[in-house]
């Protein structure tokens, strides 16, 4: 009811911007619906997309066609809102019921007093835009094809709200005398986002998370719509010289060599690229507009001008990373203008997963048998390789400078107690998964805490950082007396939303092993062997018995 309450009062904040002070005349609807009532958005974005409202219905004077007036549209549930009148008033009521205005009542609006300004209007516009997409017909959308311009067919007389992906609002009137109505697309208050300005791009599609192995090479992009100037509330502007995008990386190392900047319209430029080597945080400074300083000190003055790009024009940044991080890596892209005033930040994920192996007695479950090994093979019939690399290690300290000796003679100064030792830098491990052909080249780990068949002391064991995908576990050596398990087939599904919890990132598989002696062909030669041959023994004995009692006879 409150949503309602509010959209009377700003359909009617609508209408004064098109028409400050109107006079109410006899009237008519102007036409029907046709073809041939258009709105034709110039300077349309590649992507972006633009909706039309049809706000009002738009009135004339039949003694004068040339007086237009608007009304509001028969039906449309609203109520006033609180600060209503102080803005706003209502010229002809109509009959309300229940909050309806119902029948074919016309119903006209116009500023409060002539002491309400455009810019208190157009704020309290931008502040409903809600409720109009809420209450009024959608007549048309259309997404920018990149030809610059675009057309929405709204196929009636009417005043119409227009709003962007980009955050663009305006307000255009189409009647019979003006049926083919042209905005001039423009963001009024600085430079914008869409809803996800970073995204990951993966096999060309666009995500904000991904399930990927430590070691992939991930690619990022930052896109945003830059602007000449910048607009506060009370419209004032200023002259935008620089954009700067940042990204601070956690289980990521940015290859540099990769960033390239990359504006729509075919307008290109350069941009300053620098790396911090000790957190690896990414900044991309794009120069826009010009600022310059003549003379020093008090006399110093600062010149800014503004730059001639395309207003708005978009602008993409992309960039590899390589992923180094086990479960979960984070970045976050920071969009800035001027040096550091924020225009939007967004931060995407990228997980892996863990697999624990639990090796357990198959009669005995709760038994945890120590001295198995196991590997992991893939789909492709390759296994898991997991590479570790630690750099610093906590780094050295620093060695302090010698004391002082004192100067000869006399008794000279005290000697010098040296420098603090520094403290390094914290170390920091980096992961990456291949797959290997060779059993031998493999990860593999042991469920002793010794490493090896004859350990006594249990361990869990983990295959860190698997993408989505099906696996086989293979037990390589079991446990002492036992008989290796069957090979176990585990499926990985990947993550589609973002994960607050990361032990949902963590799969368990439970090998499970019998008492036996028979061992497998790829062990030992096993007992089945002495059967055999123990059958030719018996066999051959029986030979030369027979043999025996045949010579005898004779």
């Amino acid at each position: 009811m409150k949503k309602m309450k509010k959209f009377l009062a700003l359909l009617i904040a609508l209408a004064m911007v098109l028409s400050m002070g109107m006079t109410v005349f006899a009237n008519g609807e102007t036409g029907g619906e046709s073809d041939s009532f258009k709105i034709t958005m110039n300077g349309a974005i590649k992507d972006a997309k633009y909706e039309a409202y049809k706000v009002f219905n738009v009135t004339y004077d039949a003694a004068d066609p040339s007086k237009v007036n608007y009304s509001l549209i028969p039906d449309h549930e609203v109520t006033i809102i609180g600060d209503f009148n102080t803005v706003f008033k209502i010229v002809e009521a109509g009959t309300l019921s229940g909050g309806t205005w119902s029948g074919s009542n016309t119903v006209y609006v116009e500023r409060a007093s002539a002491s309400v300004t455009d810019a208190a209007i157009i704020k309290w516009l931008k502040d409903h835009e809600e409720d109009i997409k809420l209450v009024c017909e959608k007549v048309d959308e259309k997404t920018g094809d990149g030809s610059d311009s675009i057309t929405l067919n709204v196929r009636s007389a009417g005043y119409y709200f227009i709003s962007s992906s980009l955050g663009e609002k305006t307000g255009v009137t189409v009647d019979t005398a003006h049926p083919n109505a042209t905005v001039n697309s423009k963001i009024e208050d600085g430079p914008s986002t869409d809803d996800d300005a970073k995204k990951i791009v993966i096999d060309g599609k666009k995500v904000d998370v991904a399930d990927l192995e430590p070691g992939t090479d991930v690619p990022f992009q930052v896109e945003f719509y830059a602007t000449n100037y910048a607009v506060d509330d009370e419209g004032e502007q200023t002259i935008i010289y620089n954009y700067v995008v940042e990204d601070a990386p956690s289980g990521f190392d940015i290859d540099v060599s990769t960033v390239a900047v990359a504006l729509d319209q075919d307008q290109t430029l350069s941009a300053t690229i620098t790396k911090n080597v000790t957190n690896g945080k990414l900044t991309v400074t794009i120069p826009w507009g010009s600022k310059t300083t003549t003379g020093e000190g008090n006399d110093a003055v600062t010149t800014v001008t503004p730059a001639t790009y395309k207003n708005p024009t978009k602008v993409t940044v992309t960039y590899t990373a390589k992923l180094t991080a086990v479960t979960k890596a984070t970045n976050k892209a920071t969009i800035k203008y001027n040096d550091d005033t924020n225009v939007d930040d967004d931060e995407t994920e990228v997980y892996n997963h863990i697999v624990e192996v639990e090796k357990v007695d198959a009669d005995s479950t709760t038994k945890k048998l120590p001295g198995a090994q196991f590997a992991v093979k893939n789909e492709d019939g390759k296994y898991y390789k997991l590479t570790e690399t630690t750099s610093g290690s906590g780094a050295q300290t620093g060695e302090g400078t010698e004391p002082g000796e004192g100067t000869e003679p006399g008794e000279g100064t005290e000697p010098g107690e040296g420098t603090e030792a520094g403290e390094g830098g914290s170390a920091e491990t980096k992961y990456a998964v291949t797959w290997v052909d060779s059993l031998d080249d493999a990860t593999t780990y042991w469920t002793s805490t010794d490493g090896t068949n004859e350990g006594t002391e249990y361990q869990q064991i983990q295959f860190k950082g698997l993408e989505p995908g099906t696996y086989t576990l293979v037990e390589v050596t079991a446990p002492k007396g036992y008989n290796l398990a069957d090979n176990e087939d585990f499926t990985i599904k990947a993550q589609t939303e973002k994960v607050t919890d990361t032990s949902k990132l963590t799969i368990s598989v439970t090998a499970k092993d019998r008492v036996g002696s028979v061992l497998p062909s790829t062990g030992g030669i096993g007992t089945t062997i002495f059967y055999i041959i123990g059958g030719i023994l018996v066999v051959g004995a029986g030979v030369v018995l027979i043999t025996r009692r045949r010579m005898d006879v004779q």
